[in-house]
């Protein structure tokens, strides 16, 4: 299971941000690593099971999602897994760069 939390900020080298900049960060990490897996996911998919799909999550039954998910991309674990690694990596690859935008950086 994944965990986006001040334990992987820490992790990646962002222990130091203040807690208002971790919790905005940890926000964007899930929605980029939600819309590039939706992205991978979606383009291997036919019309007819994206709009299938698409009525799961707007009908926000979080159960039946995931069964469909299971039963119709039986390696949508493994690509969370890649795009979340590729994440991290991109994110441990601009942490001094997230530093020093910090607010507080140069006091």
């Amino acid at each position: 299971m994944l965990k986006l939390d001040t334990n992987l900020l820490a992790e990646l080298g962002l222990g130091a941000l203040d807690p208002e900049s971790k919790k905005a960060l940890l926000e964007h990490m899930y929605s980029t690593l939600e819309l590039r897996v939706g992205e991978l996911l979606m383009s291997t998919l036919s019309d007819a099971s994206v709009a299938e799909f698409e009525e799961l999550m707007e009908a926000g039954d979080e159960e039946a999602t995931l069964a469909w998910l299971e039963a119709t991309c039986p390696d949508y674990r493994e690509a969370v897994n890649a795009v979340f690694a590729d994440l991290k990596a991109e994110i441990t690859g601009s942490a001094a760069a997230i530093l020093a935008a910090e607010p507080d950086a140069g006091s």
